[in-house]
């Protein structure tokens, strides 16, 4: 039945509904606006970067730095991008051990997210070798000021 053969009360009752699902679609609108317009930004001011490996039999990381601080004007921060755009970190890594251990995965805790690294993972890093794991990372959605914890796992 057409709404507006209800009498006066079913035509309000319609108008309302009407008004309710178009303010609802102005506010979405609105909010997904602040995220992406040119003065939405997200401030990353570095964060920290943890190594989770075994020990050698002499009782020495695998790996060095255990944890390494990606923070201040040498390491390339503080930065800004737009919300939910990707930026990328630097994790140099040195194995110490007498023999080749791999990097197996990298996470890190929201609101970031990883979009990738420069290497397929699992990767072996040789006895005695420094290199660099570039780490694609999701800045927030949300315009604000962040730091982040990047975990790299090396289970052998």
């Amino acid at each position: 039945m057409n709404p507006f053969h209800r009498g006066r009360r079913g035509r309000w009752i319609f108008f309302l509904a009407v008004v309710a699902v178009a303010v609802a679609g102005a506010a979405v609108l609105a909010a997904y606006a602040l995220t992406r317009s040119p003065s939405a930004r997200v401030t990353v001011t570095g964060g920290e970067v943890v190594l989770q490996e075994g020990r050698s039999t002499f009782g020495t990381y695998w790996f060095t730095p255990p944890t390494d601080n990606l923070s201040g004007a040498e390491q390339g921060f503080p930065i800004t991008v737009a919300p939910g755009t990707l930026f990328r970190i630097a994790v140099p890594i040195s194995n110490t051990d007498t023999r080749a251990h791999s990097i197996d995965s990298v996470s890190t805790a929201p609101p970031f997210s990883v979009a990738g690294t420069s290497v397929p993972l699992p990767v072996e890093v040789p006895a005695h070798e420094d290199t660099t794991l570039y780490v694609n990372l999701t800045a927030p959605a949300t315009s604000g000021t962040y730091s982040f914890t990047v975990t790299v796992t090396c289970l052998s």
